[in-house]
């Protein structure tokens, strides 16, 4: 039977799904909502839509799995790729397309992975059993808040005043609480900051486990990607820097490499780098991981590095590492389709040794209508133009078309696009970025004046890749 995808996701994730299967020449659905129906994913889906070449589906809501199943059931779909965020770290859902009586193949890794990785209690337990390093702090799930309270005081005692409490499921910046200059003697704020997250942790995540861990206050914060196929064959495609985030920890800045080699940290950049792969791959090979993931790392000012999180699904950034990679020697990796025809049960057909990003440097710049004078309050209007250059050393992502406007949908993720720069050197993808965000045109129309984050991305390229 040949293969048919339902994209199940929307956005500029959605379109990238689309255009991944146009590559590898596979038919594909996507589906859409009534009040997303002027994005880029659901227009395109629309005009190829004709009678016995169903390419696109209304749904109520992107992540009602009844409503996906139903989709794919209707139109024949064997495979749903997820994308990230909405349903693509729900294990139960993976398990549910796996187990039920007609399978579906999901563009993820099995479930068994989202489940056990989709914890960072497990995670940190599997990756200390492997000699791999972890936030000083609890291994365990902590729910009551007088084990909170003693394990808040070791790590005062041993470590510092302050104190970071997460939910132990979910990401992407989300269930964490800060505590800082905390006095082991009056825990008052502990206890509210404790229920807060246990809360937020069950409402969002169905999982009111927490991690109590000691707080950094001075990092970066790198990743390594990673695909396995389902034959055993695992590749990494280097490392990234994703330190440049808004106060809510939402990412606006993603480098690759990790680090500038010629600046001096105080530690060995190269070194740092070449152990976040080691132990993600370590740990990766132990599980025998089968498909896209990436391994976050925390590095200290000292060059200590941490295990922060696995993240089983592909990520927002991941065309900064496809961009500057080459596979026997052809530069530039489409992560998103080397994600699904793995998962279709193709094989890699490379090594590691395939693998290469030879000097070369890319940046992504995460463009939104916000204002960072006031805490990157989300703008809400409609955008009336928005028009962006074409370069061959860059690639544009986006779901806002620039033929007509667009009211910008303010239930889903803001981001406006994301642009990622590439080049032969870090100068170089640096000096192109700034060149690319001053030719970037937007306007928009509504109660306040548009405003954007693209003189606060451009201040920020001078000091790129510096701790």
């Amino acid at each position: 039977m040949k293969n048919k995808v339902l994209i199940a996701n929307r956005g500029e994730i959605a379109l990238r799904g689309i255009n991944a299967c146009k590559e590898l020449g596979l038919d594909y659905v996507a589906i859409y909502t009534q009040q997303d129906s002027e994005s880029l994913h659901a227009r395109t889906a629309l005009e190829e839509d004709m009678p016995g070449r169903k390419r696109a589906w209304r749904v109520s809501k992107y992540d009602d799995p009844n409503e996906i199943l139903e989709a794919a059931d209707a139109t024949g779909c064997n495979a749903i790729f997820f994308g990230y965020g909405m349903l693509s770290e729900n294990w139960r859902v993976i398990r549910r397309l796996q187990k039920r009586s007609r399978p579906i193949i999901p563009i993820a890794p099995t479930w068994e992975y989202v489940r056990d990785l989709g914890s960072k209690v497990n995670t940190k337990k599997v990756a200390r059993r492997l000699g791999i390093p972890t936030i000083p702090g609890s291994t365990s799930p902590v729910r009551d808040i007088i084990e909170a309270e003693e394990i808040v005081k070791r790590l005062v005692r041993k470590h510092g005043p302050d104190i970071l409490i997460k939910a132990s499921a979910g990401g992407g910046g989300r269930g964490l609480y800060e505590l800082r200059n905390v006095d082991e003697r009056s825990l008052d704020e502990l206890a509210l900051r404790f229920n807060e997250a246990r809360s937020y942790a069950r409402n969002h995540f169905h999982d009111d486990t927490l991690l109590i861990e000691h707080l950094f206050s001075d990092f970066n914060h790198i990743e390594v990607q990673i695909i396995g196929d389902r034959k055993g064959r695992i590749v990494n495609f280097g490392t990234r820097n994703c330190t440049i985030q808004s106060p809510q920890r939402q990412k606006r800045i993603e480098l690759a490499p990790a680090f500038d080699t010629r600046i001096d940290y105080g530690f060995d950049p190269k070194k740092v780098m070449k152990e976040a792969i080691r132990h993600s791959m370590k740990m990766a090979y132990k599980l025998g991981y089968n498909s896209a993931g990436t391994w976050e790392w925390l590095v200290t000012k000292k060059g200590e590095l941490y295990l922060l999180e696995v993240n089983t699904r592909i990520q927002v950034e991941n065309d900064v590492s496809g961009r500057i990679s080459s596979v026997k020697g052809r530069i530039g990796t489409n992560l998103i389709v080397e994600m699904i025809r793995t998962a279709l049960g193709e094989e890699l057909g490379y090594k590691q040794k395939h693998v290469s990003t030879g000097g070369r440097a890319s940046i992504e710049f995460r463009i939104l209508a916000e204002d960072v004078d006031k805490d990157f309050e989300q703008w809400a209007g409609t955008i009336t133009r928005f028009d962006f250059p074409k370069h061959e050393w860059a690639a544009v992502y986006t779901h806002v078309p620039n033929d007509r406007p667009y009211k910008i949908i303010t239930d889903y993720d803001p981001t406006l696009a994301l642009v990622v720069i590439w080049g032969d050197s870090i100068d170089q993808a640096k000096e192109r970025g700034k060149r690319f965000l001053d030719e970037v045109v937007i306007e928009g129309e509504g109660s306040k004046p548009l405003v954007t984050n693209l003189d606060y991305l451009k201040s920020r390229i001078p000091n790129l890749w510096e701790f």
